[in-house]
């Protein structure tokens, strides 16, 4: 347990929560459906905003295998980012960073186009002969047109379980029974996602390639430049889940260069100024500011220094009479104004 708070912090929570939580949920102890982004019950006024979902979707994974592998990509090339990018060195800026490029996943790929409409009806006995699932169609459309009361009906979120709602109906798996089907169809209405842990994987993975181009990593049993890293994981997706699924995949690279043009490419060669910067409340959550502090880096840790205001003077410890050494001493103050070398 005692490695584990060494970790970096912020990656270590998210790829922790994310393994407990999905294998929570696929193992039956907890329903994701509470957990996964549905923006009609998130951006509404008709009741209360569930608002934890913008977080918790963050800390799904897909079913199966994958409980271990989005996690592990997370973990990986965010960790590496954490501890050894010099753009997040002050206590806090990666943290500021992860926040960034979630909001802007959040944005990209929520659906809140209004334009289209779906009325549908449950189609009985199918629920019960498959509950909760995306292989086959438990929905049946009416009428496509305008928007209309939809009561209580179980709607299929993937593999992640099923919603009863009274709300209005915005998007449901119709034509072949799946989500991603779906999303294919309604391409040009917007992205629709549940989670967003492989988009964000995937803006960890785009920043630790723009820090370290020409690194070698190992995907599985390549290896090549850390550069072609981002669109490893885009084909890899595209090849085992649907183009849909990396379509919302990719909003996580546009995320991270995103953040790349605001904070180093337009402030160095546009003359602009950046507008990301890290909270001084948030700096503090992370220990800084504080003599002592101790920060890990992949190269070691940094301690932060004592600066002069705090170093000596009135009310300041004296350093040998404290038990510490800098490595230099100032005592030469206290034993005179001393005498030239072969002088009288």
């Amino acid at each position: 347990m005692d490695v584990f708070w060494t970790l970096p912090p912020v990656t270590r929570t998210i790829s922790a929560l994310a393994v407990v939580v999905s294998a929570a949920g696929y193992g039956g102890i907890i329903s994701l459906s509470q957990y996964v982004f549905f923006s009609p019950f998130v951006f509404t006024t008709k009741m209360w905003p569930q608002i934890w979902r913008l977080f918790s979707a963050f800390l799904i994974t897909k079913p199966k295998f994958a409980i271990l592998l989005d996690p592990y990509f997370c973990y990986q090339y965010g960790s590496a980012i954490e501890r050894e990018s010099s753009r997040f060195a002050q206590p806090g800026d990666f943290f500021t960073y992860t926040a960034f490029v979630a909001s802007v996943i959040v944005v990209s790929t929520s659906n809140i186009h209004l334009h289209l409409q779906i009325l549908a009806e449950a189609v009985p006995g199918i629920e019960g002969e498959y509950p909760c699932t995306s292989r086959r169609s438990v929905i049946r459309i009416i009428q496509i047109g305008t928007r209309v009361p939809f009561v209580d009906t179980a709607i299929p979120l993937g593999g992640y379980g099923s919603l009863h709602t009274n709300t209005y109906l915005l998007l449901v798996s119709i034509m072949y029974g799946t989500i991603a089907n779906t999303q294919k169809a309604l391409a040009g209405y917007g992205l629709n996602t549940y989670t967003f842990l492989p988009a964000l994987s995937l803006a960890y993975a785009y920043t630790f390639a723009q820090e370290n181009p020409t690194r070698q990593v190992s995907f599985f049993i390549i290896t090549f430049d850390s550069k072609y890293l981002p669109f490893a994981l885009l084909f890899m997706t595209f090849i085992m889940d649907s183009p849909s699924d990396a379509a919302a995949q990719l909003t996580g690279l546009i995320a991270a260069h995103l953040y790349d043009f605001l904070t180093r490419i337009w402030p160095t060669f546009g003359g602009g100024r950046n507008i990301i910067f890290t909270p001084q409340i948030v700096k503090q959550w992370f220990g800084a500011g504080g003599a002592g502090t101790v920060q890990n880096r992949g190269y070691g840790y940094a301690v932060q220094g004592r600066g002069r205001a705090t170093g000596t003077g009135a009310g300041a410890p004296d350093a040998a009479a404290a038990g510490r050494s800098t490595g230099s001493s100032n005592t030469w103050g206290s034993v005179g104004p001393g005498r030239r070398l072969g002088g009288e």
